[in-house]
């Protein structure tokens, strides 16, 4: 393939002058910039006139090696002059005449164009002949940089108009004031309506049939979220994806239109209440909502960092694990056991907000997609809560943490499996006492103003954990209680719970 920096030379010549082509020829090799086609370039048992005719159609620079028998001849009159003249008019190649003998070659439509050597003296009229076929290469040299400079700027325009193009039709409609930009910037770039069009139609095309799997898939994904509810089932998301890839679509190309169903969905309530992912992580239905956070000045145990209490809404629903992250959980995907109690059943432990961060990450590639993640510190207090407005989700009776939480006074110094105590009212166990459970914030300090979904101060050092630990005294396990660490830190009492996110996060 020819590069974007080199032109195609055709030679049109009578074969009574080959003897001044080839000199001609050899003054050209230097010139780095073009490669040079003649009938000699015909390999045997070819057919030339159809060599001839691609090549022709092909160059970029057609010179006319100019006599009379050039003149005289039929196959360059009939086949070759008039070609090259049509493809000179339309700007996509330039013809040279070369003069090489004298001849009354001015009395034909040749006379129109730029002539070499210099004063269209024929070349073999010239004392030194050398002279002569030097002035003419560098005439083409000439001629070659001009075109290559208009392939440039040409090139740079039609890419503008591409973009430009490709931005337009990125959803598979042109409105009026794109149709307007577009024209706008046709005519600023000088582009014909023909190139203009063709442009067009080769980005349209494409985008077109795209659009039309695009909404292929929208209604099978539409069909069986109503069918199935949301979640899907592990089958029905790889049955999914088999489609979408057979449809030579890419999860960026679907995110939207997920994300927009999976909206409908939440409208609609078309969510489970609960489901269960490949590695046995149950998720429980968490509805949106609003709820008072932090510490009332009246709680005896209240911590300043608690406080003020506010109002916080929790503007989109989200399903939290019903308990924290097993080791067994966390061995199925990250390969290893980092705790220090080491008991497939209870919780991890011993790992740093940063491994959770890693965990998400290699859950997140196992699924597809973008759902697991901490929970930031609003969501697990609201989900924590669970409607509730007291110190623990059951109220305000300490007396009954042994019932729902292991802490400082039942579990013996350890954590236990999870799930064996009583649940919260949205199902939720372990969110007092066991391990304290990483969320995703940085410290940070409350304000009285009511917040909608806040995640935390954008900078700051520390990351927060909630929820207390078997560890723990009564009062460390309320619900307002927050502490924070450097998120590399880590503890054999800490550990972390999954949320997924309905829509995929960015």
């Amino acid at each position: 393939m020819m590069p974007d920096n080199h032109l195609k030379v055709f030679i049109s010549y009578s074969q009574q002058d080959k003897a001044l082509q080839d000199k001609l020829r050899r003054q050209l090799v230097p010139i780095k910039t073009i490669e040079i086609w003649h009938d000699r370039c015909i390999q045997g048992g070819e057919e030339w006139d159809a060599k001839i005719q691609t090549a022709l159609n092909a160059a970029d620079l057609i010179l006319l090696l100019i006599s009379a028998e050039f003149m005289d001849s039929t196959y360059c009159q009939v086949h070759e002059i008039p070609r090259a003249l049509e493809r000179h008019e339309a700007g996509d190649a330039s013809v040279i005449p070369v003069i090489l003998r004298p001849c009354l070659w001015e009395e034909t439509s040749l006379a129109k164009l730029q002539a070499y050597p210099k004063n269209l003296k024929p070349i073999t009229t010239w004392q030194n002949e050398d002279e002569a076929l030097l002035n003419v290469a560098e005439g083409i040299r000439d001629a070659a940089a001009t075109r290559l400079d208009k392939r440039r700027l040409q090139s740079e325009s039609q890419a503008q108009y591409m973009r430009k193009l490709e931005e337009a039709y990125a959803d598979g409609v042109i409105t009026l004031i794109e149709r307007m930009t577009l024209d706008h910037l046709k005519e600023d770039l000088a582009l014909s309506d023909e190139v203009a069009a063709e442009m067009e139609e080769a980005v349209a095309r494409p985008q077109a049939e795209k659009q039309k799997k695009l909404r292929r898939y929208e209604e099978v994904l539409r069909v069986t979220i109503e069918q199935e509810s949301y979640p899907l089932g592990e089958e029905l998301q790889a049955e999914l994806a088999t489609y979408r890839e057979s449809q030579g679509l890419t999860r960026q190309d679907i995110e939207a239109i997920e994300s927009r169903l999976l909206a409908e969905a939440v409208t609609t309530k078309q969510l489970k209440p609960i489901f269960t992912n490949r590695i046995g992580i149950t998720f429980v239905f968490i509805p949106a909502g609003e709820f008072t956070m932090g510490s009332t000045n009246s709680d005896p145990h209240a911590r300043d960092g608690e406080k003020p209490d506010h109002r916080v809404v929790i503007s989109e629903p989200f399903y939290l694990a019903q308990h924290p992250v097993t080791q067994a959980q966390w061995q199925a995907i990250m390969g290893t056991n980092p705790s220090v109690s080491q008991d497939a059943n209870c919780p991890v432990e011993n790992v740093s907000w940063e491994d959770a961060q890693a965990f998400f990450q290699k859950l997140n590639e196992l699924e597809g997609g973008n759902h697991y993640r901490l929970p930031t510190e609003a969501q697990w207090e609201y989900a924590c809560r669970a409607t509730s407005n007291t110190a623990y989700a059951f109220g305000d009776d300490g007396a009954l943490l042994g019932d729902y939480a292991w802490y400082r006074d039942n579990a013996g110094d350890k954590p236990h499996p999870v799930g064996q105590k009583k649940p919260n009212a949205w199902n939720l166990y372990d969110m007092h006492g066991n391990v304290r459970e990483w969320v995703q914030d940085r410290r940070g300090s409350y304000s009285s103003d009511a917040v909608t979904d806040p995640t935390g101060p954008p900078t700051g050092v520390g990351r927060c954990f909630r929820g207390g630990s078997y560890k723990e005294a009564r009062q460390d396990l309320r619900s307002a209680h927050r502490l924070s660490a450097l998120p590399g830190y880590t503890a054999s009492d800490i550990g972390f719970r999954c949320l997924y996110a309905i829509c995929a996060q960015g």
